[in-house]
């Protein structure tokens, strides 16, 4: 039973090259570590796809039903000892347990915090508006605005405008000034520090 019980846990790390993005998805759900095993039909090792694959690839028109082996990372780092595996992961951190913030939880910061709850994300929202019970349903901390601007890898948008543009690593994003939102954060002090 105890062998079984391990048999079926490793299957959510691995996947068919022929199996489906959407079986993919459910694995990587499932297993909560953002990554699955592509296996071929020897049952050897030919490449990794993680969350961010699968994301990447719906954005060019693939769907879901799409076999997993056409957009699998075939260059990817193997470890076959503990040693080895350490140094390698010392390379690579990854993003978990990392702070995200967004700037609002109105219909879009609502639905990002909902997207992002599969992930082990710890996620921070500024929203004067946001209540005690809405931040636990959507599994959020609620933080001001210098936390958010001070301990985060990234605060996320309800309005997608990127602060500087297509800057490489972390980047703010800022919501749409509109007259409800005019104190939110242009007119604080917090911008000027920024």
């Amino acid at each position: 039973m105890d062998k079984n019980m391990n048999e079926e846990k490793l299957e959510e790390f691995l996947i068919r090259g022929y199996e489906k993005i959407k079986t993919a998805i459910h694995k990587i759900n499932k297993n909560g570590l953002g990554i699955v095993v592509v296996l071929d039909k020897n049952e050897k090792v030919v490449g990794v796809v993680n969350d961010g694959d699968i994301r990447r690839s719906l954005v060019p028109g693939m769907n879901t039903n799409d076999p997993i082996d056409t957009i699998m990372n075939k260059n990817f780092k193997f470890a076959d000892n503990i040693y080895d595996a350490k140094k390698l992961a010392a390379h690579y951190p990854g993003n978990y347990e990392e702070r995200v913030g967004l700037l609002g939880a109105g219909m879009i910061g609502s639905l990002v915090a909902e997207m992002l709850k599969s992930y082990r994300l710890n996620v921070l929202v500024f929203d004067p508006f946001l209540s005690d019970e809405r931040a636990n349903e959507l599994s959020v901390k609620k933080a001001s605005l210098e936390e958010i601007f001070s301990t985060c890898l990234k605060a996320l948008p309800t309005g997608l405008r990127t602060s500087p543009p297509a800057a490489a690593g972390p980047s703010i994003l800022t919501c749409w000034r509109t007259l409800q939102n005019r104190h939110f954060l242009w007119d604080s002090e917090m911008s000027s520090r920024f």
